[in-house]
C-alpha cells in the first residue's frame, strides 16, 4: 500500500499543481479536496507527519485560493495570444 499509495499521491499532487499553473481556482480547489487523500494516507499508514504537511499545505492553498479570487482577470495566469497584424511598425526618414 505504501508504495503504491505514494506513488498516487505524487500523481495527484503534480496534477494539481499543473491545473492550479493553468486555471488557478480550479487547482487550488483541486488541491485543497487533495490532502483528505493525504491524511488518510498519513493514518492508514501510521505516519503522521503527512497529516502534519496536509494541514500546512490545506492552509496554504486556502490563502493561494483566496487570492485567486481577488485577482483581476489581467493578474491570472492566462496565455496571451499576440495578433501580429496589430502590430505596425513606422519607418520614418529624416531629410537633412
Amino acid at each position: 500500500m505504501e508504495t503504491v499509495g505514494s506513488y498516487i499521491l505524487a500523481v495527484v499532487g503534480i496534477t494539481g499543481l499543473l491545473v492550479a499553473a493553468r486555471r488557478p481556482r480550479v487547482g487550488w480547489w483541486f488541491n485543497i479536496a487533495s490532502q483528505a487523500v493525504w491524511i488518510t494516507f498519513g493514518a492508514v499508514t501510521a505516519q503522521y507527519g503527512f497529516i502534519v504537511m496536509s494541514a500546512g499545505y490545506t492552509i496554504a492553498y486556502v490563502r493561494l485560493l483566496r487570492r485567486a479570487y481577488q485577482a483581476t482577470p489581467t493578474q491570472t495566469c492566462t496565455l496571451r495570444h499576440v495578433d501580429d497584424t496589430r502590430l505596425h511598425l513606422t519607418q520614418t526618414s529624416h531629410v537633412a
